[in-house]
């Protein structure tokens, strides 16, 4: 058996795909609906990596020549416009969130992109608060690919509950040993897609845009 990800018709697409994913991640992590624990560390690492990827989009410092970066919008696709002021505040805030002591790019790698000794210290993750940091630039960004079309079913943004838990945490060796309960409150429940969350891009494909870089800790 083979598996592949949607096919993409250009680079705005690989962009609306890494959207898609992250918030297709993180509302099925947080979700009404019960899930084994083995579920919840899938939608986590799932979640991580995609937020990885677009705060790496928004604020590398260096990026390869290769790479897609908010200073390159000319790659994106045509019509695609965005002035140089728009490109530096996008710049500037993805360059904070990457940084970030908690939750940043390299705190990341190293609970999940590779096998290292950190793998077996605990780590809260504070999901819901990664979701309203990195959310404006999304509805921005897109905007700004908004006259491209998708292969897939684009997901809607959130509605968060003001009484969402702010984080999950790790109690054992594994990227995230997540609360398992009846999660009602973490969607609001004027949300439509709150309990019942849209298909992913690609119900067929690996959940992973860059092929399988994670691991469980």
């Amino acid at each position: 058996m083979t598996i592949s990800r949607p096919s993409k018709l250009s680079h705005g697409q690989t962009i609306l795909y890494e959207i898609d994913m992250f918030r297709f991640a993180a509302r099925m992590l947080l979700s009404k609906q019960e899930r084994s624990r083995e579920e919840r560390w899938v939608y986590l690492e799932d979640f991580l990596i995609h937020y990885r990827n677009l705060i790496d989009f928004f604020g590398h410092p260096n990026p390869k020549r290769n790479d897609l970066h908010i200073s390159r919008p000319q790659l994106l696709g045509e019509g695609v416009r965005c002035d140089s002021a728009e490109i530096s505040r996008l710049r500037a805030a993805g360059s904070a969130l990457r940084r970030h002591r908690e939750h940043g790019a390299d705190i990341i790698s190293k609970y999940l992109h590779h096998c290292t000794t950190r793998r077996v210290e605990d780590k809260t993750w504070p999901v819901v608060t990664m979701i309203k940091e990195i959310d404006p630039l999304l509805k921005t960004l897109t905007n700004m690919l908004s006259h491209l079309p998708r292969n897939w079913d684009a997901q809607p943004e959130f509605q968060l509950s003001p009484s969402a838990p702010e984080s999950f945490s790790s109690g054992i060796a594994s990227t995230a040993t997540l609360v398992i309960g009846s999660p009602a409150s973490l969607i609001s429940d004027d949300d439509p897609a709150g309990g019942s969350p849209t298909e992913p891009p690609n119900p067929a494909a690996s959940p992973h845009p860059r092929g399988p870089s994670t691991g469980r800790n």
